[in-house]
């Protein structure tokens, strides 16, 4: 029969390592790590163009670029509180032509929606307003065009009234000039506010007449003066009857005689 099993022997040596199995299936995602410091500020990039977009600034003033350099001031809310506050160098405000001599101008508005209707429903003020001579300044009205113009050299023209203290003066006769004994004109004063011409009916009798009628119809005044001596007794008259024509009468020694004269409508 058998015997019994004898005691367990000692373990051997470990054996050699065995090759390196297969890497195994990735692993899930593990959860995102919370948020690093913020990186140091970058340098500036370039300027842009500038944003067609409105911009809005205090008081309900909105800038809004038109185009080709034009800018528009508009108000958002309410047009009568509506202010702009310049400040800084001398001048604060500049406007300047799209080319050399060209107007430059600022335009007051009658109309909320920037429309002219009526005459001075539009107020234009500026260098070279309304065809003025470049250099100029000149204040113009729609409709009306300048009543006012400053030259170069300091010269003001009016082209209508002038009103001062509650008296209306002419900011130039009407009419004024020389005349001479045959009804021709010698000279023309080159302010006047209608160009006129001359005219010998008979003898010593002359006639002026308006190119455009006197504003104040047949009740203007109308001055005369004899520009040569003549002797005896000369005498001139004026007559104005008419808003288009004064009549002109010259006499010596109580007959009429044709003799030159000055003259000026006022």
């Amino acid at each position: 029969m058998t015997g019994a099993t004898g005691a367990t022997g000692s373990t051997g040596a470990t054996g050699m390592t065995g090759a390196t199995g297969a890497t195994g299936m990735t692993g899930p995602t593990g959860a995102t790590g919370a948020t690093g410091p913020t990186g140091a500020t970058g340098a500036t990039g370039a300027t842009g163009t500038f944003n067609s977009s409105n911009l809005t600034g205090p008081n309900n003033v909105t800038v809004i670029p038109v185009g080709n350099g034009v800018i528009s001031l508009d108000t958002i809310v309410n047009p009568l509180f509506a202010q702009i506050y310049v400040q800084g160098t001398n001048p604060q405000v500049n406007v300047s032509p799209s080319t050399n001599g060209s107007e430059s101008s600022i335009a007051f508005y009658a109309n909320a929606n920037r429309t002219g209707d009526v005459a001075g429903s539009i107020w234009y003020v500026g260098q070279a307003v309304s065809s003025a001579a470049a250099d100029s300044f000149a204040i113009a009205a729609y409709a009306v065009g300048k009543v006012l113009t400053i030259s170069s050299t300091g010269a003001v023209s009016i082209p209508g009234t002038l009103s001062a203290s509650g008296a209306t003066v002419a900011s130039a006769p009407w009419a004024a000039g020389r005349v001479s004994a045959t009804g021709a004109l010698i000279a023309s004063v080159s302010t006047t506010q209608s160009t006129w011409t001359p005219a010998r009916t008979a003898t010593g009798n002359y006639t002026i007449t308006f190119a455009t009628a006197h504003p104040q119809g047949a009740n203007y005044t109308c001055l005369v003066s004899l520009t040569t001596p003549a002797t005896p007794s000369p005498m001139i008259q004026a007559y104005n009857s008419s808003s288009t024509v004064v009549y002109i009468y010259t006499y010596q020694n109580g007959s009429s005689a044709d003799l030159a004269f000055s003259f000026a409508v006022l």
